[in-house]
């Protein structure tokens, strides 16, 4: 039976061969009369950042440090928030630009500011390291330029992991990316965006779960799972043994939980000892699994449902109907969030009841939804594009972030969001 994991990049290999024919036919008529529009389209989608309010505003201004007195706040879109997220330091100096400015950070990392368009159309990119050709000498202020720019999240960086990355897990510290052919994984430093470390874990890493202790990582090819040590990096112990086939982990910090695609079951391990305790039946073909310290979610790929496991006693307490072809889930502890990857659509469901209760379409970012991640306030979800949910009104705020080469995963921790991309063996990070 050909199970979503054979499959391994669901969004290439779901076409059918008519939508083929109809693909390389629209290609055909974008190359004689659309592509110019299209790129701009792009160029205009990644120069677009999100505006803050007028008290933001203010606060950012009134943060500056001595080399920038703006207390009119009279930049009042490259705010000091969006600085510190491109170089990790809130204190530095500005050196002009022939199109706007160079902020370089008293840490040594740059940021450079790039102004485009005029008047109400004028935007700004926001981009990691030097600006090209350098600067014009210091100066003591910003440039005065009064910008009207979209609202939306700003790519932050693009960074190089190793081959065919898959699932991703930020603690907030480092985000740690599985590379499917390397068999290693790739830590990336928060705050700099930089690959700090590349560690070899087992065969065919398919799933990973930072609890901000350890980092548990799924290796789908030799049914075991590799601990790491997250504050150094380090294999702990020998690999544990799982079922058949695990795809993805989740961690608690307390339980470690392993969905195990061929055998339709969920390896429990305790996080202290590394010990498996216990192994549950869920559904056909688990896929993901999120855990929240009360419950554990597992999508069950070729049942359309999601298992809901007590965390305290390992039972399967509820399953759940939801959309065709259920591929990842991510709990915030008061809502479970379900990308169906069929429909291409979000399940809502509530995480005391187990009721769903909404069910949105996520069309705008492509024809498959693939993976979904929740911060408590909003939701992401990936295909083509990326798209930011809020997570109380369940309302799509954005929908056209983009990101790279075939995204499949991502893992928002509160402060960025990162997406692995299969096809270009990157990780896009993104600033909500």
């Amino acid at each position: 039976m050909t199970t979503p994991r054979t499959l391994q990049s669901l969004r290439h290999k779901a076409f059918t061969l008519l939508e083929l024919i109809i693909a390389v036919v629209i290609l055909a008529v974008l190359a004689t009369i659309a592509i110019p529009t299209f790129l701009q389209d792009i160029t205009n989608s990644k120069s677009a950042v999100a505006a803050e309010s007028a008290a933001a505003i203010a606060r950012d201004a009134e943060g500056m440090n001595s080399s920038n007195p703006n207390p009119d706040g009279s930049v009042n879109s490259v705010t000091l928030s969006n600085l510190i997220a491109a170089t990790g330091e809130a204190s530095g100096s500005y050196i002009s630009t022939a199109t706007g400015f160079e902020y370089d950070a008293t840490n040594g990392t740059s940021a450079c500011v790039v102004f485009t368009g005029t008047g109400a159309n004028q935007q700004f990119t926001v981009t990691k390291g030097a600006c090209a050709g350098g600067g014009g000498g210091p100066t003591t202020t910003a440039p005065t330029t009064t910008t009207t720019v979209p609202g939306g999240p700003i790519v932050l960086a693009t960074i190089a992991v190793g081959s065919y990355p898959d699932a991703i897990s930020s603690d907030g510290t480092h985000a740690w990316v599985v590379n499917y052919y390397d068999n290693t994984v790739s830590e990336i430093d928060t705050t700099t965006g930089a690959v700090v470390n590349t560690i070899t874990v087992g065969s065919f890493p398919d799933g990973v779960s930072s609890d901000g202790t350890h980092v548990w990582v799924a290796n789908a090819g030799d049914n075991t799972v590799t601990e790491l040590d997250a504050a150094t990096g380090a294999v702990i112990g020998s690999p544990i043994p799982t079922g058949s086939y695990p795809v993805a982990v989740a961690s608690d910090g307390t339980h470690v939980w392993v969905s195990n695609q061929n055998d339709g079951t969920v390896t429990e391990i305790d996080a202290s000892t590394g010990s498996v305790v216990n192994t549950i039946t869920v559904g056909s073909n688990p896929e993901f699994l999120s855990a929240d310290g009360t419950h554990v979610w597992v999508t069950n790929f070729s049942d359309n449902t999601v298992s809901e496991i007590d965390a305290s006693t390992g039972s399967v307490v509820n399953t759940i109907a939801v959309g065709s072809g259920p591929v990842s889930v991510s709990s915030d502890g008061t809502h479970v969030w379900v990308a169906n990857f069929y429909d291409n659509t979000l399940s809502e469901i509530d995480a005391t009841s187990g009721a769903v209760v909404d069910t949105i379409s996520l069309a705008a970012i492509g024809p498959h939804v693939l993976a979904v991640s929740s911060d408590g306030t909003h939701v992401w979800a990936t295909d083509e594009l990326a798209a930011e949910i809020d997570a109380t009104t369940g309302v799509i705020i954005s929908s056209t972030t983009p990101v790279g080469n075939g995204p499949v995963y991502l893992s928002a921790d509160g402060t960025h969001v990162w997406v692995s991309n299969h096809d270009d063996n990157t990780v896009t990070e993104i600033l909500p």
